[in-house]
């Protein structure tokens, strides 16, 4: 009798844990003050303008998986090199199942579950809805700003509320707070007080500067490079790059065509020109990543993620960046732990300080 009769009680109890109170009061989840320098308002959002909206939902033991990779990653660790699946990385980190039923019942309490998607890794909700569904649901109000110098229009809130009993299990809701990484042109300020070891940085100087140039057995692995803001890179001016540039003992390969009608970028050419220089014959692997200005780096590390493990970069160059207090904190949490699971993946990231160097405001 107890047997047959415990089994309803628990299901239950299980059920009452994990059930959304229809009403609960609303917690400030994130906010701004205002939009970043050089986006205008234009006034009210479209109510009836279609968005794709992502919750990110919680991720668990980060602290401990942090500890995990910096081991990885740590000559002499006993965990050194044991790079980790996806599916491994996924046991450790991903949502719990509660995290993922709550938010569907928050979603259904605002008849939006039905056109909301899990991914395949099952920690991002994508949503897509109308602005006047998205205010409902996050207790906000969206405006329209225009940026100044690119002419871009976007639709975001100042602040965004969940509900109170949705705060730890929620790590991002995007596009909210975010205007997006900006697009950023690299600027050249000559200085008078370096003692300089060459008068222009050639692949050949930096192969001096770095101790890199007796190296010519590179023939394994791959070196990716990632491009953004619709940049690709030039095949004739890799050609001419190479011929005239190339490293001394190293073998010059030269790239497959750019797709036709593609914007040739100063910033691509210029990363995928050193790249090739300077890796000998390692295939190099140019990743033009699309999608919104928000999530770019999102994409990038969930595609290469994504792909087979013989096929992913071994090395992954960015010099792409922004103005890092621009960014939301949950945003820029979400993007280093994503960053962290590229590492112990075994897929190292190069990153790029900024032309001015770090902590640098202009």
């Amino acid at each position: 009798m107890f047997a047959t009769t415990a089994a309803p009680v628990i299901l239950a109890l299980a059920s009452a844990v994990w059930a959304l109170p229809s009403s609960v009061p609303m917690a400030l989840f994130e906010s701004v003050s205002s939009a970043p320098a050089g986006w205008n308002l234009n006034g009210a959002a479209a109510k009836d303008e279609v968005m794709n909206l992502r919750i990110h939902l919680a991720k668990q033991n980060v602290a401990e998986f942090q500890e995990l990779a910096v081991k990885i990653a740590t000559p002499g660790d006993a965990q050194y090199g044991k790079h980790l699946t996806v599916e491994q990385i996924d046991a450790i980190v991903g949502p719990s199942a509660e995290s993922k039923d709550l938010v569907f019942q928050w979603l259904g309490n605002h008849s939006l579950a039905d056109s909301a998607v899990l991914n395949s890794r099952g920690n991002v909700v994508k949503v897509k809805a109308t602005i006047s569904q998205v205010e409902a649901l996050l207790g906000t109000q969206y405006s329209t700003y225009t940026n100044a110098d690119t002419g871009k229009t976007a639709s975001r809130a100042l602040n965004v509320y969940v509900p109170q009993a949705l705060m730890k299990h929620i790590d991002v809701i995007q596009p909210t707070t975010f205007f997006g990484f900006k697009k950023l042109t690299p600027t050249f300020h000559p200085r008078t007080d370096l003692n300089r070891r060459a008068t222009v940085t050639t692949p050949t100087a930096l192969a001096s500067l770095y101790q890199f140039s007796g190296i010519t057995a590179l023939k394994s692995g791959i070196m990716g490079i990632a491009g953004f803001i619709e940049q690709w890179p030039s095949k004739t001016d890799l050609t001419t790059f190479m011929n005239k540039f190339t490293i001394s003992g190293f073998v010059a390969v030269h790239a497959q065509q750019t797709p036709q009608g593609a914007n040739i970028g100063i910033e691509a050419n210029l990363d995928v020109q050193y790249a090739r220089a300077i890796t000998s014959t390692i295939p190099n692997v140019f990743y033009s990543t699309g999608g919104e200005d928000d999530s770019i780096y999102e994409d990038l590390a969930e595609y290469i993620l994504g792909l087979a493990a013989s096929s992913r970069p071994n090395v992954i160059s960015v010099s792409y960046g922004g103005d890092e207090y621009e960014v939301a904190l949950s945003v820029a949490d979400a993007t280093c732990n994503l960053f962290s699971e590229l590492g112990a993946a075994g897929i190292s990231v190069l990153y790029a300080s900024g032309d001015s160097g770090e902590d640098v405001l202009s």
